[in-house]
């Protein structure tokens, strides 16, 4: 069983699951058999394509949020009133079909449809969706459908994906007429119903957006868990703390070191926070074929100037290490071959990609210099200057 060189390690940990990484990352297996795909849901990764990524934060209602990961126990789950309403009046006015997934024109319009009203960014099409970063023809995933029909037309679909004891909700697309049904609320119940029928004991249905209240919906579902990255323990929702996540570690370590080059060189004003996030596209042949670091973290503080090799330091939230590098910035795409969707990211907040001006795909050309003490890499940094 082979894994990328990025999760061999960690997908063979002796102790059994994997620790969750503080960092993005995309994972993208030779093959992916139920009990390594439970553990990828376990330890905070999800689906992206043919490929396995996690995240800790993202760009949401022009901020970066923190995306805690949320799973639900489903023997332990119990549907609320309100819920067995919907799910009995949906019962009554829809007809499920179930089967493996599949994509025919009519998929392919209801999904055209969708994106048409869908507020948001999504795949472009079906296929993409499902077979990015695909290799060769195998596909990974044992995908799972439900076909919505009222009347006789077909209004929605969602798929989800199955392990041995999880499944995972990958997506759910219905027509504009169709959302007075709540067909996505639907989607999940049958969902978490299926799972307990087949003796799954986790439904994965992603994460949560803290303050993005469009994301709100999963947590309707009631009996949700989110993980604690830092120490891989699932938690109860209710004990979901902001301020005591991965993300807001690293607005505090990067905090810190701007005010610390502030009070040590004349030139504090080159040095500034800024916003990356395409690197959750990274480009497959320089991930595979020449092994390249991507940055794998959503903010740094940058040094303006420096071309397509600028300055940076970031803070590595699993060993509490700061990095003094130099990065290396990419062409759009940085190979023709490579699907490589790049958006100029424009938000009016602190963390602003515009004001640095780097939009391109970026990889570590060069590890200066790290240290926990952060006097060290303040003094590394003088020096270069």
């Amino acid at each position: 069983m082979a894994v990328s060189r990025q999760g061999e390690k960690r997908m063979q940990d002796p102790e059994g699951s994997p620790k969750p990484i503080l960092r993005y990352a995309l994972d993208r297996p030779d093959s992916l058999p139920g009990p390594l795909f439970d553990q990828y849901l376990d330890a905070g990764w999800f689906r992206q394509g043919q490929g396995m990524f996690t995240v800790y934060g993202t760009i949401a209602r022009d901020q970066l949020r923190a995306t805690p990961w949320l799973r639900v126990d489903t023997g332990e789950y119990k549907i609320s009133k309100n819920l067995r309403r919907l799910r009995s009046k949906n019962g009554r006015r829809l007809t499920c079909e179930w089967g493996d997934a599949q994509i025919t024109d009519e998929h392919l319009l209801l999904f055209l449809e969708f994106r048409s009203f869908f507020k948001g960014t999504y795949y472009e099409d079906l296929h993409e969706t499902l077979y990015s970063y695909q290799k060769g023809e195998a596909d990974l995933f044992q995908t799972q459908e439900i076909r919505f029909y009222e009347e006789g037309e077909l209004v929605g679909y969602c798929f989800f994906d199955v392990g041995e004891n999880s499944i995972m909700s990958l997506l759910t697309i219905y027509s504009k007429e169709a959302c007075r049904h709540s067909i996505g609320m639907y989607a999940i119940l049958l969902q978490l119903e299926w799972a307990r029928e087949n003796g799954k004991q986790f439904y994965y249905p992603g994460y949560a957006i803290h303050g993005n209240p469009r994301f709100d919906y999963k947590l309707r579902i009631g009996g949700m868990e989110y993980l604690d990255q830092r120490d891989g323990l699932w938690r109860p929702w209710a004990e979901f703390d902001p301020d005591d996540c991965p993300l807001s570690e690293l607005r505090r370590a990067i905090d810190v070191m701007d005010m610390m080059l502030s009070f040590r060189s004349n030139e504090a004003a080159e040095w500034y926070p800024a916003v990356y996030l395409n690197h959750t596209n990274p480009c497959v042949r320089l991930m595979d074929e020449e092994g390249a670091e991507f940055l794998c973290n959503p903010l740094y503080l940058v040094r303006s100037g420096g071309g397509n090799r600028p300055f940076l330091i970031d803070y590595d939230l699993e060993t509490s290490e700061y990095r003094f590098i130099r990065a290396k910035v990419h062409a759009h795409p940085p190979f023709p071959d490579d699907q490589l969707e790049i958006e100029e990211w424009e938000f009016p907040v602190r963390y602003d990609i515009a004001k640095w001006g780097y939009v391109g795909l970026m990889t570590v050309d060069q590890e200066i210099f790290r240290s926990r003490q952060i006097d060290e890499v303040a003094d590394q940094v003088r020096k270069l200057y």
